[in-house]
């Protein structure tokens, strides 16, 4: 999985044993433990995802100790679950699908938001 917002996942959804997300029965099967220590933002946000669209929208906000960082952030595009990386491209269904569902989207999405939030912070320092 490509990096994005480096942002904390809230304990409540994480599993205390093994640190695993898990958010209304679905196993998102990835340990945070190691992105959380990484964290510099919380990131609460909404997502919509269909066959042919994807969006998310949300606002980041800098963690304690970390760099002052605010900013909303919104995404719409026709990159719904039908469209999938390279990587996925001999299946006949996509990741979506699986038991457990770390990918919904094209990883192009989390892409994007990671540059849009290194945009944010070197705009932020120059503004210092």
């Amino acid at each position: 999985m490509r990096p994005d917002i480096p942002s904390k996942i809230r304990e409540r959804w994480i599993n205390p044993t093994n640190g695993i997300v898990n958010v209304h029965g679905i196993n998102h099967g990835v340990g945070v433990r190691s992105c959380n220590s990484c964290a510099e933002v919380t990131f609460a946000h909404v997502t919509g995802l269909t066959y042919n669209y994807a969006s998310d929208a949300g606002i980041a906000h800098s963690l304690p100790g970390q760099p002052l960082c605010h900013y909303i952030i919104a995404f719409l595009g026709n990159v719904g679950c039908r469209y999938t990386d390279e990587v996925f491209a001999d299946r006949t269904r996509g990741p979506y699908a699986d038991a457990v569902s770390p990918i919904s989207y094209t990883q192009r999405v989390p892409a994007l938001g990671k540059a849009i939030d290194d945009a944010v912070k070197r705009l932020s320092a120059k503004k210092d």
